[in-house]
């Protein structure tokens, strides 16, 4: 028996179907990328902020137990973009590398840049023995430290009794001023 001629079906897609369909995927992906950017942006300056947060906390607690002076500092003047900041127990720039040996150190982040400003004097957050931030000569210090990430920006203040906390100027305008005290 013989079986009468059936069509021959075709398999896959035609060249132009495939252009099509990548045409559509590639349009998708290039409206997908700022929103994707944006994000990873924001999430990076959160996470780093916070982490800066636990330093300069790490910093309070360490010169209340231990009872002597701690710094949180940039390792490296401002002008360095990549410096570390580290929680130390000798000044910062007075002494030789290995007597400054760090407690904690924290990298900033390079991808996607991220860019630190402060307003602290010599950009170092010094805590006396009782674990209030303190200048060298006993006076009250309080500051800010400014993070940028893109078009996001964190700023952690600093009280005069040495609390640190995060604020968000996009959110909390009245109580997130660039400079000035911490209420």
């Amino acid at each position: 028996m013989t079986s009468p001629n059936r069509p021959v079906r075709q398999a896959g897609v035609t060249l132009v179907e495939l252009v099509i369909v990548l045409a559509i995927i590639a349009t998708l992906a290039v409206m997908a990328i700022p929103p994707v950017l944006d994000r990873w942006e924001r999430e990076t300056i959160t996470l780093f902020s916070e982490r800066l947060v636990s330093a300069i906390h790490l910093a309070q607690v360490t010169a209340q137990h231990r009872h002597t002076w701690t710094y949180f500092s940039p390792q490296a003047p401002m002008r360095n973009p990549n410096a570390q900041w580290a929680v130390t127990l000798s000044r910062p720039h007075t002494t030789t590398a290995t007597q400054q040996v760090p407690l904690l150190s924290i990298s900033v982040p390079a991808f996607p840049a991220v860019q630190v400003s402060s307003n602290l004097p010599e950009d170092t957050l010094s805590y006396a023995p009782v674990g209030y931030s303190r200048k060298s000569d006993g006076t009250l210090l309080d500051g800010t430290i400014t993070i940028t990430c893109g078009r996001h920006t964190r700023r952690i203040r600093i009280s005069a009794v040495g609390r640190a906390r995060i604020c968000d100027p996009e959110v909390d305008r009245n109580n997130c001023p660039a400079f000035g005290s911490d209420p």
